[in-house]
């Protein structure tokens, strides 16, 4: 357990600090605490966090397994620690990098052995499967063509379809909108809108008065759910 960085995101204070006195303990090498999702993802961007341990229901825009869901590329293994009994979280929470379910309360040593499991999980998936590629195939005719993410600057949903435009081009794939972001990474893309993912550098002008930002000579509605982690995420001076 020594040397582990470990992310807690909860958003009960007491309960977070008496988590991270346990893992202290344990020998764990760094432990974050966060209470919402702008600051989990601050955080995924500037560490190498090797396990989070997350609670459901938090503060802001995003739950827990919805941060879960934008960040299931990373392969961080993620332990949930809950008051949720529905199957239907439980569900959800299965297409993540679930390695645990555990329902508040539980005791330290349930704890540790969900961490110890998600450890050697971890382990193992590193050494069985290859590096996560950075690119998409996307069917055309009979072709399939390959889109680099590097190449990617723009992605809007219309209905069952979505638009990747890359390289002053555009490609048409039946993936949903949220499928695209769980794959894309997630330090250089951000949905800006329930039909919009944008390219962070290619953003342009942000017209707050309006709801509108600018990429690609391109106005952008801004989602008001949206809008806070949009200004978290670009460098303001």
């Amino acid at each position: 357990m020594e040397n582990l960085e470990i992310l807690i995101i909860e958003d009960n204070l007491s309960y977070a600090l008496e988590l991270e006195m346990i893992l202290a303990n344990w020998g764990c090498k760094a432990i974050n605490i966060v209470n919402n999702s702008v600051d989990a993802f601050r955080i995924l961007e500037k560490s190498m966090t090797d396990i989070i341990l997350m609670d459901i229901t938090i503060q802001g825009n995003l739950n827990g397994i919805e941060i879960a869901e934008q960040i299931r590329n990373t392969g961080i293994p993620i332990i949930y620690m809950t008051i949720q009994k529905s199957e239907h979280y439980y569900e959800r929470a299965k297409n993540t990098n679930l390695t645990s379910y555990l329902i508040k309360p539980f005791d330290k040593l349930t704890l540790k052995s969900a961490i110890e499991s998600s450890v050697i999980s971890k382990i193992k998936k590193d050494h069985n499967t290859e590096e996560s590629p950075d690119f998409f195939y996307i069917r055309k005719g009979k072709t399939l063509k390959r889109i680099p993410y590097s190449d990617i600057d723009l992605v809007i949903s219309d209905a069952h379809y979505c638009d990747l435009y890359h390289n002053n081009s555009k490609s048409t794939t039946k993936s949903s909108l949220k499928k695209i972001l769980q794959q894309l990474p997630c330090q250089d893309f951000l949905r800006v809108h329930n039909r919009y993912i944008v390219r962070i550098a290619k953003i342009e002008e942000v017209l707050l008065s309006k709801g509108e930002l600018l990429i690609n000579n391109m106005s952008i509605p801004i989602g008001r759910s949206y809008k806070k982690q949009l200004k978290e995420k670009l460098n303001l001076l």
